[in-house]
């Protein structure tokens, strides 16, 4: 992390706590250096020193960047595609408030759109999360990354948590599998390397279906981001749907969530903007 970002100013005017009443809550973000806690007010980052506040009740400050804010986080948007699933994402986290959402526009199937100049991927794709100058890309990546960084939500699962082996298996099973074979399959493509490599509808209908039958979502009794991954695909490719009723209830309660239509709503209004 840079260096300055430790050297804390004082600040003779005001109390810490007269900027935590207009902050309104601490940050779940990790803190930069030991002692320093972190609040957000108006998308801009307050360092606070812990141990001077506990002694005196006032605090070294410092307000970052104000036009960038060390904490903020810019995910790129483009509306009505794969990632959507991360803006749902961000809304079942609760953390809209700690995200700018950067819209932009990617080339379509129908050969609309195009890539957009102000988008930093390299393919000019969407998602793309950026954060204090890292990209993260894929939305697997991104999705364990948001989770990790923002583990109250309880969507994710930390670092020595029993199951996170099979949360991470899940997230990657996606992009390694679930996604390609529906292109694939989409697309009417057949070969025996993709079907050596991916196998086929039949192989992931029955993982699904393995877990479902045993727990109502794929990490168990609570909805989670590997549900929100691999329910995507048949949101917005309802034709992959396979005919499985226990899919189909699965897709249901993963949709009846109020993020669900959140994320439509968002997106309608982006595109009318």
């Amino acid at each position: 992390m840079p260096g300055p970002i430790c050297s804390l100013a004082d600040t003779a005017d005001e109390t810490v706590e007269d900027l935590v009443m207009k902050v309104g809550r601490e940050t779940q973000q990790p803190s930069p250096c030991p002692g320093v806690r972190l609040f957000l007010l108006n998308r801009r980052t307050l360092i606070i020193a812990d141990r001077k506040w506990q002694e005196s009740g006032v605090g070294h400050v410092a307000a970052i960047n104000p036009t960038r804010s060390f904490l903020m986080l810019t995910l790129y948007h483009a509306p009505h595609s794969r990632s959507s699933r991360i803006v749902r994402l961000v809304l079942e986290l609760g953390v809209l408030d700690q995200v700018e959402i950067r819209i932009v526009t990617i080339p379509r199937n129908d050969g609309s759109g195009a890539i957009d100049p102000a988008n930093p991927h390299p393919e000019g794709k969407v998602p793309l999360l950026v954060h204090d100058e890292v990209e993260i890309w894929e939305s697997n990546a991104i999705m364990l990354y948001l989770t990790d960084l923002f583990p109250d939500a309880g969507l994710g699962r930390s670092v020595g948590s029993p199951d996170r082996g099979s949360y991470l298996s899940w997230l990657a099973w996606y992009g390694n599998v679930v996604e390609p074979v529906i292109v694939c399959d989409a697309a009417g493509l057949s070969h025996p390397f993709l079907d050596a490599t991916f196998r086929g509808v039949p192989e992931v209908v029955a993982r699904l279906t393995g877990q479902l039958e045993k727990t109502p979502f794929l990490l168990g009794e609570q909805f989670s981001a590997a549900d929100l991954l691999l329910v995507s695909p048949y949101v917005w490719f309802p034709q992959a749907t396979p005919d499985v009723p226990i899919i189909r209830d699965w897709i249901a309660r993963c949709q009846a969530r109020p993020a669900a239509e959140a994320i439509t709503d968002f997106d309608q209004a982006a595109v009318q903007a």
